[in-house]
C-alpha cells in the first residue's frame, strides 16, 4: 500500500513539472508574439522612445573658468643635491666594487667616511711601479753620469790634450828652425874650407843634405802645427760636442721615463685614496639607486655592487630645495613650457598639495626599449615652491600641469561639438526641431571646450551631437562617398540651406516613409514597410533603435 502511495505521488510531481513547463513556454510566446504581432498589423504603431516629439538630452552652455591640466606621475628628488660620485676608474674593468656604505638614511657631517670600495687590485700595482720607480732611477743616473764625462771629455781636450799637442808642435817648429839654421852655418862654413882646400867636395855635399833635411823637416813640423789648428781640433771638439748632445738626450729621456713613472706611482696612491670616500659636506644619506624597464639596467647601490667610474653612488639632498621630475608623452609636450605652473600632490602626505613651476622641458625623447619604442616621452622638471615639512626625495607624487586657463569664458561639453566640412557645429532643439548652430571653438581640455562665438551663455545644445549630425543632413562624409561626390558634383552645398534647418530633402540614414522617429505622413509612400519579414518587420532595425536610445552618449 506504501508502495503504490509512492507510486502515485511521483507522477503528480511529473505532471505538476509538465504543467509548469508549458506554462513558461506559453507566457514566453505570448510576451514575445504579442508585441510582433502588432508591430506587424497595425501600421501606425512605434515604439514609444521614437516618437516624433522626443526632446534629446540637453545640456546648457555655461560661463566659468577654463583649466587645461596634464596630469602626471613622478618622483620627487632634491633640486641641490651633492653627489658623491665614484672617482676611481675603471682600468679596463666593470668597475669597483663596494665594500662598505654607511646605511640609507645617515647623517653624514663632512668629512665622515661614506663609503669604502676595493682597492686590492692597485695596491698590487702600486707595488709594481714601486720597482719600475726603481729601475727608472737607476737608468736615469747611469744617463747622468754619461753626460757629465762627455763634457769633462770636452774640457779635457780643449785644455789639456790640445794644448799639449799645440806646445809639442810649436817646439817641433822651433826645433827644426834651429837645425836649419846651423846647418846653413856648417854648410857656409864646409865651403869656405872646400875653397882652401881643407876638406873633399864629399864633405861638402854632406853639408848641404843636411841643410835640405832641416828645411823639409821645418816645413813638416810647420804642417803639423797647422793641421793641428785647423783639422784635428775642430773635429775633435765636434766629436766631443756630439757625444755632449747624444747623453744629454739620453738623460732627458731617461729623466722623462723616470718622472712618468713617478706620476704612475703617485696616480695610483690616488686612486688608492679615492676608495674611501668622505663626505663632501653634511646632510643625510640617499643611495642613487635606479630600476630601469621591466628591471632591465637596474643600479642597486649595496655592499658587493660594482659602481662604474663617475657614476653616482650616494646623495646628499638639500630638504629645502625640492623637484619633481615627471615624464610628458610627445602629444602634450607641445602644450608644457619652462615656466608653466602646476600642483604637485603627494599621497603619502596625506595628499597634501604645494605649487611648482616647469623648470626644464627636454629637447630630446628619452631613451626606450625595443618593445615601446614608439612611445615617445619627454622628461619634465618641476620645482616645487614651498616644500611641505616631512617632504623626502623618493616620493611618488602626481603632478598636474596647467597648460592653459582662462577665466570667465564660455564651456560646452566635447560631445556636444562635431565637424563637418571644415565648419564646427552645435546641434540646438527649438519648437521641436534640431536646428545645427556654426560656433568658433578655442581650447579643449578633452572634457569642455571654450565657445568663442555661435552660442551664449544658458543655451542648451545637444549633448552627444554626432549621433543626431544626420538627422541635420550632416551625415559624416567618408572617403568614399566624398571620391563619389567629386566625381559628380557636390549635390549636398546645394541642398545646404534645407539641410540646416531640418527640413526639405529627406535626412540620408531615415527609411523611407518614417518621419523624425514618428509615423508616415500622407504622401510619404504609405504603410512603413521594406524591412524584411512579413508586414515589413525588420527586428534588426528595431534592436538598433532600441540601442540608440539606451546609448545616449555612444560609448
Amino acid at each position: 500500500m506504501a508502495q503504490r502511495t509512492g507510486t502515485q505521488a511521483a507522477k503528480i510531481e511529473r505532471d505538476r513539472k509538465g504543467r509548469s513547463t508549458w506554462a513558461i513556454a506559453a507566457a514566453i510566446a505570448v510576451v514575445v508574439g504579442v508585441p510582433l504581432v502588432v508591430f506587424a498589423l497595425v501600421p501606425d504603431f512605434s515604439l514609444p522612445w521614437g516618437a516624433a516629439d522626443e526632446k534629446p538630452l540637453m545640456v546648457a552652455v555655461r560661463r566659468g573658468d577654463f583649466v587645461h591640466e596634464l596630469t602626471e606621475r613622478g618622483d620627487i628628488e632634491s633640486a641641490s643635491n651633492v653627489e658623491i660620485t665614484c672617482e676611481v676608474e675603471s682600468q679596463n674593468s666593470s668597475g669597483a666594487t663596494i665594500l662598505e656604505i654607511v646605511p640609507e638614511g645617515s647623517w653624514v657631517e663632512e668629512g665622515d667616511i661614506v663609503c669604502k670600495l676595493d682597492s686590492s687590485a692597485l695596491e698590487d700595482q702600486y707595488t709594481k711601479q714601486e720597482i719600475a720607480v726603481a729601475n727608472a732611477r737607476a737608468a736615469l743616473i747611469q744617463a747622468q753620469n754619461a753626460y757629465d764625462t762627455a763634457v769633462i771629455a770636452k774640457k779635457e781636450y780643449l785644455e789639456g790634450q790640445y794644448r799639449q799637442q799645440y806646445l809639442s808642435a810649436q817646439i817641433n817648429v822651433f826645433v827644426a828652425e834651429e837645425n836649419k839654421r846651423r846647418a846653413e852655418d856648417y854648410l857656409k862654413y864646409s865651403q869656405s874650407l872646400a875653397q882652401k882646400g881643407y876638406i873633399t867636395q864629399a864633405q861638402l855635399e854632406a853639408d848641404q843634405f843636411a841643410l835640405e833635411k832641416a828645411v823639409k823637416e821645418l816645413e813638416s813640423a810647420v804642417t803639423a802645427l797647422e793641421v793641428l789648428e785647423q783639422f784635428t781640433k775642430p773635429k775633435m771638439v765636434r766629436q766631443l760636442d756630439a757625444d755632449i748632445e747624444t747623453a744629454k738626450a739620453k738623460l732627458e729621456s731617461q729623466q722623462h721615463a723616470y718622472d712618468l713613472e713617478v706620476a704612475q706611482l703617485e696616480y695610483i696612491k690616488e686612486q688608492i685614496d679615492k676608495c674611501t670616500i668622505r663626505a663632501p659636506a653634511a646632510g643625510q644619506v640617499v643611495y642613487a639607486n635606479r630600476v630601469g624597464v621591466r628591471g632591465q639596467n637596474d643600479i642597486i647601490i649595496e655592499p658587493g655592487a660594482r659602481v662604474r667610474e663617475r657614476q653616482t653612488i650616494v646623495r646628499l639632498p638639500n630638504p629645502a630645495e625640492m623637484q619633481v621630475k615627471t615624464k610628458v608623452n610627445e602629444s602634450k609636450i607641445g602644450l608644457v613650457h619652462v615656466g608653466t605652473p602646476a600642483i604637485i600632490r603627494v599621497d603619502a602626505l596625506d595628499g597634501a598639495e604645494m605649487e611648482g613651476e616647469v623648470v626644464e622641458v627636454g629637447k630630446y625623447p628619452m631613451p626606450t626599449s625595443w618593445f615601446n619604442s614608439n612611445v615617445k616621452e619627454y622628461q619634465t622638471v618641476v620645482r616645487i615652491k614651498k616644500p611641505v615639512e616631512g617632504l623626502r626625495a623618493g616620493l611618488t607624487a602626481e603632478v598636474r600641469i596647467i597648460a592653459e586657463r582662462y577665466d570667465d569664458v564660455l564651456m560646452v561639453p566635447v560631445h556636444t561639438v562635431f565637424e563637418h566640412r571644415g565648419q564646427t557645429w552645435c546641434i540646438t532643439y527649438e519648437n521641436g526641431k534640431l536646428k545645427p548652430v556654426p560656433v568658433e571653438i578655442g581650447s579643449t581640455n578633452d572634457k569642455v571646450v571654450i565657445i568663442k562665438s555661435g552660442l551664449n551663455e544658458g543655451d542648451e545644445v545637444v549633448q552627444n551631437a554626432a549621433a543626431y549630425r544626420e538627422k541635420v543632413g550632416m551625415a559624416e562624409v567618408h572617403s568614399r562617398e566624398g571620391e563619389a561626390s567629386g566625381a559628380a558634383g557636390d549635390t549636398s552645398d546645394s541642398a545646404s540651406g534645407d539641410e540646416a534647418s531640418g527640413e526639405g530633402r529627406e535626412p540620408r540614414g531615415r527609411r523611407p516613409g518614417a518621419g523624425a522617429g514618428g509615423p508616415p505622413q500622407a504622401g510619404e509612400g504609405g504603410p512603413r514597410r521594406g524591412g524584411p519579414g512579413a508586414g515589413g518587420f525588420d527586428p534588426a532595425a528595431i534592436v538598433d533603435r532600441i540601442f540608440a536610445t539606451l546609448d545616449a552618449n555612444k560609448n
